[in-house]
């Protein structure tokens, strides 16, 4: 490759990042904001209803949260992916198109699940949850189905359409109201039921104004004498949804299952305190689900075939600088469980720290599982993502059963752990060995081993040196491991200066980010340089 191709090749790269990290900004302050609000909401509503009335609330959501899984079909992704393609192709035609016959399918669906969650409420009360007394709760959230349905269908069209700041707004319009309406109606005395209205209302505001919006869009792309074909775009977002949508089904299923688990072996004490330390991996999840939504439409820039060396690096690149965060933030929070939660929720949930130590093992691997599945589905191979997904399932359903029977919540964390780590290893040797996809194991190792380096005086200080109080020692835990681990990424090598360069590249051009940025990275070039790293 001549030196004018190896910059084109580069140029597009941090192109199609710079592009990627726009529109994850947008939907990382969203998400940062709209997690938040939530983790407030949730901090307060499990503070006012305690341990076994918060379990009990967790109990009511797992029936509409299951029958949500038959509401989509690979809608959602394939209006991502043509909304964005017709959208640069310039055919407003069929933009409008996909989103209204999009809509009108999601919305059928919706109607027919509400009625079935709402007819056998007593039936899944009794025969699938093991409680018999909560039928008049899932009666009450069965109208969440069609709210959920139309907020997840409208984030879905604005980032499809590049408009990742309405997709943001809308999360936040959501929790907001959750954080005044649910604690508000739980202080009047309404209790669990207080509290599902509170979280069933939210959805209906944000569905509601984001349909509004997309409304408002669709009238932009739309003209009178616009003909519509349902079933054929119905057939034409199937052929390359449900292969996905298996893959999500699948997972999804696996969540829902592990939820029923936890229902019909342990105590609402126990459920509420999973719920709790559930809560705080949204904390990890502010980092993974934007960088995983904006990689989708990424990897989709690149042919494979035509430009599979710059594929190949970007694929390097993007696990890379991915792991740099998520694996030291995940370890951080496993350090500072305890103090975390009995500062947030307070002392009564007892259990909730150990349980959260074990969820945030299955966020040290996160990062290569967002890259590989954005990878797989950005080049179409959606039947690949179903494997991996049915290997997950294929492990996890009996395994879980099995250890939930016998360990409790503990040994439902260790078959997700498990699952996960197998599915991943089969993923990894498909992009690695079938489509020459590579990663650097050196600097991969190298951030794994900073970042543990890096919790050791924070250890030390959390089980030795906890005198003063849960707020000064998250404070200090947090500045001790953020100073050790920035020294140590550079130290050891994890982080070179082309690195640098390219980090500084992607996010130069976006003014609320680039003057922190520029702090860190001159930093990390400042310790390079001492180390005799680079002139």
């Amino acid at each position: 490759m001549s030196a004018n191709d190896s910059r084109g090749s580069l140029n597009k790269i941090v192109e199609v990042a710079e592009v990627s990290v726009r529109g994850g900004l947008f939907l990382f302050t969203g998400s940062t904001v709209a997690t938040f609000v939530l983790a407030l909401a949730s901090i307060i509503i499990a503070r006012l209803l305690g341990p076994d009335s918060y379990g009990l609330y967790s109990v009511s959501l797992i029936v509409p949260g299951f029958l949500l899984l038959f509401a989509d079909f690979g809608v959602n992704s394939a209006l991502i992916k043509y909304l964005a393609q017709f959208r640069v192709e310039g055919e407003k035609a069929r933009v409008a198109s996909l989103i209204r016959n999009g809509f009108l399918f999601k919305l059928s669906v919706g109607c027919l699940l509400f009625l079935v969650s709402f007819v056998f409420s007593d039936f899944f009360a009794l025969y699938v949850l093991k409680r018999p007394g909560i039928g008049f709760f899932i009666r009450l959230v069965s109208l969440l189905i069609i709210c959920q349905i139309l907020f997840n269908t409208t984030k879905s069209v604005f980032v499809g359409l590049d408009r990742m700041e309405l997709s943001a707004a809308t999360s936040v319009t959501e929790s907001v109201v959750k954080v005044v309406l649910a604690p508000l109606l739980i202080v009047l005395g309404f209790g669990i039921m207080g509290a599902l209205v509170g979280h069933m209302v939210s959805y209906v505001v944000a569905g509601l104004l984001g349909v509004l919006i997309v409304y408002r869009i669709y009238r932009e792309h739309s003209n009178p004498g616009l003909k519509f074909n349902f079933f054929e775009d119905l057939r034409f977002m199937f052929r390359f949804g449900v292969p996905l949508y298996s893959s999500v089904l699948l997972l999804s299923f696996l969540g829902q299952f592990r939820s029923m688990v936890l229902a019909w072996f342990t105590s609402d004490f126990e459920i509420g305190n999973y719920m709790v330390a559930s809560n705080f991996l949204s904390l990890l999840s502010v980092l993974a689900i934007p960088i995983s939504t904006a990689l989708f439409p990424a990897f989709s820039k690149f042919d494979l075939n035509k430009e599979r060396g710059e594929l190949r690096k970007f694929f390097r690149y993007s696990l890379k600088y991915i792991l740099l965060v998520i694996v030291p933030a995940s370890m951080l929070v496993a350090l500072i469980s305890k103090d975390l939660v009995y500062f947030l929720y307070g002392v009564k949930y007892s259990l909730a720290p150990f349980f959260l130590t074990l969820l945030v093992l299955t966020y040290l691997y996160i990062g290569f599982s967002l890259v590989v599945s954005s990878f797989f589905n950005g080049i179409g191979r959606t039947e690949i993502s179903f494997r991996i997904s049915l290997m997950n399932c294929f492990v996890g359903v009996p395994l879980g059963l099995v250890l939930t029977m016998f360990y409790g919540v503990p040994g439902l964390i260790v078959s997700m752990i498990i699952s996960g780590v197998t599915s991943l290893a089969y993923a990894l040797r498909v992009a690695v060995c079938r489509f020459g996809m590579s990663f650097d194991v050196k600097s991969v190792v190298k951030i794994y081993l900073a970042a543990f380096l890096s919790a050791i005086p924070v250890f030390v200080v959390v089980t030795y040196f906890s005198l003063f109080g849960c707020l000064v020692n998250l404070f200090l835990a947090v500045m001790i491991f953020v100073g050790f681990y920035l020294v140590l990424v550079p130290v050891m090598g994890a982080i070179k200066e082309e690195d640098i360069d390219n980090l500084r590249n992607i996010f130069g051009k976006i003014k609320m980010l680039a003057p922190f940025i520029d702090v860190l990275l001159r930093f990390e070039h400042m310790v390079l340089k001492l180390c005799g790293y680079c002139s």
